[in-house]
Protein backbone atom coordinates (compact mmCIF):
# COMPACT_ATOMS: atom_id res chain seq x y z
CA UNK A 1 0.00 0.00 0.00
CA UNK A 2 3.00 2.16 0.39
CA UNK A 3 4.53 1.58 -2.63
CA UNK A 4 1.57 4.17 -4.38
CA UNK A 5 2.42 6.52 -2.02
CA UNK A 6 5.83 6.40 -2.49
CA UNK A 7 5.61 6.63 -6.20
CA UNK A 8 3.74 10.01 -5.92
CA UNK A 9 5.98 11.39 -3.13
CA UNK A 10 9.02 10.55 -5.83
CA UNK A 11 7.18 12.29 -8.45
CA UNK A 12 6.66 15.72 -6.39
CA UNK A 13 10.41 15.35 -4.83
CA UNK A 14 11.72 15.27 -8.33
CA UNK A 15 9.80 17.66 -9.92
CA UNK A 16 8.24 15.05 -12.44
CA UNK A 17 4.29 15.99 -12.22
CA UNK A 18 3.50 15.07 -16.06
CA UNK A 19 4.78 11.39 -15.48
CA UNK A 20 2.02 9.62 -14.44
CA UNK A 21 1.44 6.55 -12.33
CA UNK A 22 -1.27 3.80 -13.64
CA UNK A 23 -2.49 1.14 -11.33
CA UNK A 24 -4.90 -1.59 -11.60
CA UNK A 25 -7.67 -1.79 -9.69
CA UNK A 26 -10.03 -4.63 -9.40
CA UNK A 27 -7.96 -5.79 -12.34
CA UNK A 28 -8.37 -9.13 -14.45
CA UNK A 29 -5.91 -12.02 -13.42
CA UNK A 30 -5.09 -10.44 -10.16
CA UNK A 31 -6.44 -11.42 -6.77
CA UNK A 32 -8.39 -8.45 -5.93
CA UNK A 33 -10.53 -8.31 -9.44
CA UNK A 34 -14.24 -8.56 -8.45
CA UNK A 35 -17.19 -7.52 -11.09
CA UNK A 36 -18.85 -6.22 -7.52
CA UNK A 37 -19.41 -2.61 -7.67
CA UNK A 38 -19.59 -1.94 -3.78
CA UNK A 39 -16.57 -3.94 -3.69
CA UNK A 40 -14.70 -2.28 -6.80
CA UNK A 41 -15.84 1.03 -5.52
CA UNK A 42 -14.26 0.53 -1.70
CA UNK A 43 -11.28 -0.65 -3.41
CA UNK A 44 -10.92 2.12 -6.08
CA UNK A 45 -11.49 4.63 -2.93
CA UNK A 46 -8.79 2.75 -0.95
CA UNK A 47 -5.97 3.09 -3.61
CA UNK A 48 -7.20 6.58 -5.28
CA UNK A 49 -4.52 8.18 -2.95
CA UNK A 50 -1.74 6.36 -4.40
CA UNK A 51 -2.14 6.28 -8.07
CA UNK A 52 -2.68 9.34 -10.89
CA UNK A 53 -4.76 7.05 -13.08
CA UNK A 54 -7.01 4.10 -11.86
CA UNK A 55 -6.70 1.45 -14.49
CA UNK A 56 -9.57 -1.49 -14.24
CA UNK A 57 -11.20 -4.25 -16.32
CA UNK A 58 -13.32 -7.07 -17.08
CA UNK A 59 -12.74 -10.67 -16.27
CA UNK A 60 -9.98 -11.53 -18.75
CA UNK A 61 -8.91 -10.06 -22.77
CA UNK A 62 -11.55 -9.42 -24.55
CA UNK A 63 -14.31 -9.05 -21.72
CA UNK A 64 -16.53 -6.27 -21.27
CA UNK A 65 -16.21 -4.85 -17.77
CA UNK A 66 -19.80 -4.40 -15.87
CA UNK A 67 -20.56 -0.90 -16.43
CA UNK A 68 -22.20 -0.70 -12.64
CA UNK A 69 -18.76 -1.82 -11.81
CA UNK A 70 -17.07 0.81 -13.74
CA UNK A 71 -19.86 3.61 -12.46
CA UNK A 72 -18.87 2.76 -9.17
CA UNK A 73 -15.55 3.14 -9.29
CA UNK A 74 -15.79 6.75 -11.07
CA UNK A 75 -18.27 7.54 -8.13
CA UNK A 76 -16.11 6.68 -6.05
CA UNK A 77 -12.60 8.61 -6.81
CA UNK A 78 -14.83 11.54 -8.45
CA UNK A 79 -12.64 13.24 -10.76
CA UNK A 80 -9.46 11.14 -10.49
CA UNK A 81 -8.77 9.48 -14.15
CA UNK A 82 -10.06 6.52 -14.73
CA UNK A 83 -9.08 4.00 -17.42
CA UNK A 84 -10.95 0.78 -19.03
CA UNK A 85 -8.19 -1.97 -20.41
CA UNK A 86 -10.57 -5.01 -21.99
CA UNK A 87 -13.58 -5.48 -23.78
CA UNK A 88 -13.98 -2.17 -24.92
CA UNK A 89 -15.25 -2.54 -28.57
CA UNK A 90 -18.16 0.39 -31.29
CA UNK A 91 -20.81 -1.53 -29.38
CA UNK A 92 -20.38 -0.81 -25.48
CA UNK A 93 -18.49 2.34 -26.01
CA UNK A 94 -21.52 4.32 -24.85
CA UNK A 95 -22.03 2.97 -22.28
CA UNK A 96 -18.53 3.58 -20.30
CA UNK A 97 -18.22 7.45 -21.93
CA UNK A 98 -19.38 8.54 -18.97
CA UNK A 99 -17.59 7.20 -16.43
CA UNK A 100 -13.84 6.74 -18.25
CA UNK A 101 -11.18 8.71 -19.38
CA UNK A 102 -9.34 7.14 -21.04
CA UNK A 103 -9.77 3.46 -22.47
CA UNK A 104 -7.04 0.78 -23.46
CA UNK A 105 -8.16 -1.10 -26.63
CA UNK A 106 -7.08 -4.24 -28.89
CA UNK A 107 -9.24 -7.40 -29.03
CA UNK A 108 -12.35 -5.44 -30.52
CA UNK A 109 -9.55 -3.69 -33.16
CA UNK A 110 -7.24 -6.87 -34.16
CA UNK A 111 -7.06 -8.97 -37.23
CA UNK A 112 -7.27 -11.74 -35.13
CA UNK A 113 -6.84 -12.54 -31.65
CA UNK A 114 -3.35 -11.62 -30.05
CA UNK A 115 -2.02 -10.63 -33.41
CA UNK A 116 -1.11 -6.60 -32.53
CA UNK A 117 -2.23 -5.77 -35.97
CA UNK A 118 -5.20 -3.04 -36.19
CA UNK A 119 -7.96 -2.93 -38.43
CA UNK A 120 -7.75 0.79 -39.20
CA UNK A 121 -11.15 1.14 -40.15
CA UNK A 122 -12.01 -0.30 -36.96
CA UNK A 123 -9.70 2.07 -34.85
CA UNK A 124 -11.14 5.09 -36.41
CA UNK A 125 -14.50 3.80 -35.76
CA UNK A 126 -13.25 3.48 -32.05
CA UNK A 127 -11.94 6.37 -31.62
CA UNK A 128 -14.71 8.46 -33.03
CA UNK A 129 -17.36 6.94 -31.27
CA UNK A 130 -15.42 7.49 -27.83
CA UNK A 131 -14.80 11.58 -28.34
CA UNK A 132 -18.30 11.92 -29.75
CA UNK A 133 -20.32 14.84 -27.37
Amino acid sequence: ATVGHNVLGFKAAHGIERVKYLAGVAFKYTDSYTDNPLKAAALAKRFSPMVDVMVTSGQGTGYAADVAKVAAMKTAIGPQELALASGVSLDNIEDYRPYVDTVLAASSIETYSYSGEFIESKLRDLVQAAHRA
